[in-house]
């Protein structure tokens, strides 16, 4: 994923504010905040799992909202403020979470990969049995339409040879 520009994570922010119906006044007090200081945007990424990492604040529709700095979890509105503020110049990854992000061209807009934590890690092993299965199903079947391919070439051709040959690794790929 690209770096968002300062105006794209502005845009995001705005709609955020125009369409979330966050249940806690400080939430859009704070993102006033943001969004008159772009020179703190710059340091802001928008992530998943923003509490992964080790400067995160997570900000929820429904209210609630925190910053976690390593191992120490603020809630208090003014102590996160301040934590920004002073800390301008520092990374900060930010989650807002509401329903049905992945369909906001908004968000996806601004949303970077998260450094410290990696999504497929949430996946769980029977899945992913389940997905190399499919991709080696999908792997093989594009093998055998090629030796068959190849194998219609061997035979108009005439090559007995290369049509042996072919048949014979068509046969070892059955054998899957």
């Amino acid at each position: 994923m690209n770096t968002p520009l300062i105006t794209e994570k502005q845009h995001f922010i705005r709609w955020c504010l125009k369409n979330l119906a966050f249940k806690r006044p400080e939430i859009a007090w704070l993102l006033h905040f943001l969004l008159k200081n772009p020179e703190i945007l710059t340091s802001i990424h928008f992530v998943e799992r923003a509490d992964q990492t080790p400067r995160g604040l997570v900000i929820d529709e429904n209210g609630d909202y925190f910053l976690q700095i390593d191992e120490q979890m603020i809630e208090d509105a003014e102590q996160i403020f301040h934590e920004i503020r002073f800390h301008a110049g520092s990374k900060l990854f930010m989650e807002i979470k509401f329903p049905n992000a992945w369909e906001n061209h908004f968000y996806l807009g601004v949303l970077e990969d998260n450094p410290f934590f990696s999504w497929n890690e949430e996946i769980d092993s029977e899945t992913q049995m389940a997905v190399e299965k499919t991709l080696t199903q999908i792997s093989l079947a594009e093998e055998k339409a090629r030796l068959l391919q190849a194998i219609d070439q061997a035979l108009e051709e005439g090559n007995q040879t290369q049509f042996q040959l072919l048949a014979q690794q068509l046969k070892n790929l059955d054998r899957f």
